[in-house]
């Protein structure tokens, strides 16, 4: 099977082969079975419930994909937009390593994206340019992150001068004083590695926090809790327009 890049969710679970495996960020694990269906597969066997093939929305963002033959490296890894991308193809040769080194999750490291609208001005770009990262603020912000040394873009980005940050999360609006920021994406000539590009995010984070604060609206999980930086989880970093770059943000909750 030759992968593609991008996979709708309905394309992913008819397209993948007999006992392929998709593990949630809880643990659940779903089984193909020979008739195309996604059985439950827990410690005591296979379940009698099913996912249809044609069904969607219900595997959550963080999700991983495994072909039969692969049983330690995901093939894919769902975006919170509902897409599946592959970590070979978004993110520099090892960004898809760092998922499948992470301890296994359980119900007591369940990721949380935190909630946010995708920035959309002008055409869509063709190219997502999707780096992965998956570390905390605080190894972000010292650009202790998988591959650091490694440019974080290809293509047009990384011929790029600068580009915007932008989350837009739920709680933004409130904090009149803050304005996204550009990112410079050459340094002293070369395109920035994915170190610098983490160390610029978690800047910026840090701005539109204290903005936050200023006004008295901080930054909160879906459950209500009160996040601090450290608290606040990379996922990863997304082109979503012509001169803006959007991180996905997480925190874990116990």
């Amino acid at each position: 099977m030759n992968p593609a890049s991008v996979l709708s969710e309905n394309q992913l679970l008819m397209q993948l082969p007999t006992n392929s495996r998709i593990v949630s960020p809880s643990g659940k694990v779903l089984l193909k079975c020979p008739d195309g269906r996604w059985c439950n597969l827990t410690a005591s066997g296979v379940t009698n419930a099913y996912l249809q093939a044609g069904h969607t929305g219900s595997i959550p963002a963080g999700s991983l994909a495994y072909f039969p033959n692969e049983p330690r490296r995901p093939c894919y890894v769902k975006h919170p937009d509902g897409n599946w991308l592959d970590p070979s193809s978004t993110g520099g040769p090892s960004a898809g390593n760092h998922l499948h080194n992470q301890p296994p999750a359980g119900p007591s490291t369940t990721l949380q994206i935190l909630p946010h609208t995708l920035y959309r001005r002008g055409p869509a770009p063709v190219d997502h340019c999707l780096v992965l990262f998956n570390v905390y603020m605080s190894e972000a912000e010292s650009g202790q992150v998988p591959d650091l040394d490694m440019p974080a873009y290809s293509g047009e980005l990384a011929a790029k001068e600068k580009a915007t940050i932008r989350f837009n999360l739920l709680e933004e609006g409130a904090a009149t004083g803050y304005k996204p920021k550009q990112c410079n994406l050459q340094r002293y000539g070369e395109p920035i590695m994915r170190g610098q590009l983490a160390q610029s995010i978690a800047e910026e984070l840090r701005r539109l926090l204290a903005a936050l604060d200023e006004v008295g609206r901080p930054l909160r999980s879906p459950s209500g809790r009160r996040l601090a930086f450290e608290d606040v989880i990379l996922v990863d970093v997304r082109r979503v327009s012509q001169g803006s770059l959007q991180p996905t943000l997480a925190t874990r909750i116990a």
